[in-house]
């Protein structure tokens, strides 16, 4: 849940709104109270924060206390933690799901808001394969022109990078037939150098 997103969701609805981070391996459960320090459910699992290259992010490392046949010990859930003293401000979502930029990583979060914005979008997918360019798919709306729907999203997504659009072709999948909306297939030690 971005600051936005809470913000636009509390102001149409007249409601204070709760965030909720969890895991379908049910390794840890975070939760705020409305104010964007999230606490863990000790009840649930047990949580660690282990360190990264960016002192304000950390992995999420969980150990599930409720499955009795198969517990999960010291489960990397891939997802990372926006610390500040201390505490858990946010979450960034999963390690690989960030776009470079030369060099620097834009988390995916940002994009979610981004597209958005833009009337006519259905569905939208994002593959990085290499450092100076990314794929972008869209499924479009048949009510709405592409040209005019790629251009104006072209104008909000702030990269450096060159973008490519794919409009109304397939998506692609994972092994699980899931479409994940961003596809990080660069390495971050190819940037090491920029």
């Amino acid at each position: 849940l971005t600051k936005q997103e809470r913000s636009l969701i509390e102001r149409v609805f007249s409601v204070k709104v709760y965030d909720h981070y969890g895991l379908a391996e049910t390794i840890v459960m975070l939760h705020d109270f409305g104010d964007s320090i999230y606490f863990n459910c000790t009840e649930y699992g047990f949580l660690e924060l282990l360190e990264t290259e960016n002192p304000e992010e950390k992995r999420i490392i969980g150990t599930n206390l409720n499955n009795y046949k198969f517990p999960l010990l010291r489960y990397d859930t891939g997802d990372l933690a926006i610390v500040e003293n201390n505490k858990i401000i946010g979450i960034l979502g999963r390690k690989d799901q960030f776009i470079f930029d030369y060099n620097k990583k834009v988390p995916s979060v940002n994009f979610y808001t981004t597209f958005y914005k833009v009337d006519g979008i259905l569905q939208w997918q994002m593959v990085q394969e290499s450092k100076n360019e990314i794929c972008i798919r869209l499924k479009i709306d048949s009510r709405f022109d592409s040209k005019e729907v790629t251009q104006k999203l072209d104008s909000l997504i702030n990269l450096s990078i060159q973008k490519k659009y794919f409009v109304n072709e397939e998506f692609e999948k994972s092994e699980e037939g899931k479409i994940n909306p961003i596809i990080q297939r660069v390495l971050n030690e190819e940037f090491i150098s920029f």
